[in-house]
């Protein structure tokens, strides 16, 4: 592996968190007045002045910038309004139920779409192909608060056989997990059956196939890892999105995850645990998309050829 490649992705990801820093910060201050959503409309002036000397509201939004950007390398993201806890350890707190729900709906993605898409390129034109396809377009068209809804009504309300919120046991987390799979298997299905049919028509796949090589040691040493890179730019993607892609599906079912948590507190302008949620996301998204950048010079080195090209 070339450490100047990975030196130039690691340069651009931290531009990226700095941009998000950046962005978090500013958007946030220019909508709105958190103090008034925390004391209300009608609180005295002097209750105002003594909240926004506590949380620094007062001083100039440079050197509040500053100084939030000086704090984030300590690790010290703010202080949560309503509770008065450090912002980060009430993401933390939120965290692990987050994870338990993606990474489940992660490995149903890998374990439903990539297969599906395979055997879909390996039978084009026939039944099963059509299925795969359809199955796909209904993944990844139908959102998820509608598929959320309608298996609540289905599995909680008609059959009565799943509970319809919050977080226990595995039976809480079955449609939960479905309705973030779903979406990611129809995604991802479809980009490795086009990446496969383009891999099966290519040259030297016929070549191989006149000498006279196993079907089967065709697809596994020549096709699969050549159609790998569309399919990896997917997953990486999928996995970047464990903690920003369940908001909606944590709202919908009461999980008590960071989704939930990210909604409530906009709600309520917790302006801490915004930015703390903001940033996590920033950094997942961020980290998953270099080493998907990494992958990719791993798995085909003409990427990292063409790199170095360019920077000569």
């Amino acid at each position: 592996m070339n450490w100047r490649f990975i030196a130039v992705k690691v340069f651009r990801a931290l531009v990226t968190m700095w941009l998000v820093v950046t962005f978090s910060f500013l958007i946030l201050r220019l909508s709105g007045d958190p103090i008034t959503a925390l004391v209300g409309d009608q609180a005295d002036p002097g209750i105002e002045a003594f909240y926004r000397a506590k949380f620094g509201l007062d001083r100039p939004v440079w050197v509040q910038y500053l100084a939030f950007f000086g704090n984030v390398f300590k690790g010290d993201l703010g202080v949560s309004f309503a509770d008065e806890e450090p912002a980060l350890q009430v993401f933390l707190n939120a965290l692990p139920r987050t994870l338990q729900l993606g990474l489940t709906a992660f490995v149903l993605t890998l374990v439903i779409g990539l297969p599906l898409g395979v055997i879909a390129a390996l039978h084009r034109n026939k039944p099963i192909d059509r299925f795969v396809m359809t199955f796909a377009v209904f993944g990844f068209s139908i959102p998820n608060f509608f598929l959320g809804i309608l298996l609540i009504l289905l599995f909680s309300l008609q059959l009565r056989i799943l509970p319809s919120s919050g977080a226990g046991g595995l039976e809480y987390m079955i449609m939960p997990a479905i309705t973030l799979g779903t979406a990611g298997s129809g995604t991802i299905a479809r980009f490795a059956r086009s990446s496969m049919l383009e891999v099966l028509n290519q040259s030297y796949m016929r070549t191989a196939s006149a000498k006279g090589v196993p079907r089967g040691r065709r697809i596994r040493w020549h096709a699969l890892p050549n159609a790998a890179i569309p399919v990896v730019t997917v997953v990486g993607f999928q996995l970047g999105h464990l903690v920003a892609g369940s908001i909606v599906t944590e709202t919908v079912f009461a999980w008590p995850g960071v989704g939930r948590l990210l909604v409530t507190s906009v709600t309520s302008r917790d302006l801490a645990v915004v930015q703390t949620v903001l940033l996590m996301v920033g950094l997942t998204m961020t980290l998953a998309n270099l080493l998907v950048d990494i992958a990719y010079g791993w798995i085909d080195p003409r990427i990292r050829a063409s790199s170095a090209s360019e920077r000569e």
